[in-house]
């Protein structure tokens, strides 16, 4: 999941923290990686991604629901910089889901399971969508990346 908080924006940033926590406690979502950015980061005033840390009690949170969470700053700066951060980023998320995949699709299986009154058998692989976007010619290999935790 990715989550964005407009980090400029004082009056929304109370309820943005009940959404979040909202979000944190559904059991469709609890445990399933989780990227916060705060956005808005160029503009005056704004609150930075530790106090939005401190704010949305985010580590507490993931620690209560065993949900893995990653919290950046963003904006739109003129450098290369902030695209890196961005980067980095969205390949932890990839990377921790990449990592917990199968724990990811049990939760899942089991959640399918008590909201359909399904049976678990361990060995069915859960069927995927097949994506509804247009095929646009050849795609590349996807690189993967080490599974160490940075």
């Amino acid at each position: 999941m990715i989550y964005v908080i407009d980090a400029a924006d004082a009056w929304s940033l109370e309820r943005s923290k009940q959404i979040f926590g909202a979000i944190m406690s559904n059991d469709l979502l609890m445990g399933k990686p989780t990227l916060i950015f705060a956005n808005k980061q160029d503009v005056a005033g704004a609150i930075d991604s530790l106090d939005i840390c401190d704010y949305f009690e985010v580590e507490f949170l993931a620690n209560l629901f065993r949900t893995p969470c990653y919290v950046e700053g963003s904006g739109r700066f003129e450098d290369l910089y902030d695209s890196q951060v961005a980067r980095n980023a969205l390949k932890w998320l990839m990377k921790t889901i990449e990592r917990d995949h199968k724990s990811i699709q049990n939760k899942i299986r089991f959640m399918r399971a008590v909201t359909q009154n399904e049976s678990l058998s361990s060995n069915e692989e859960i069927p995927r969508r097949k994506s509804r976007r247009p095929l646009t010619g050849k795609r590349k290999v996807s690189v993967k990346y080490s599974l160490g935790l940075n």
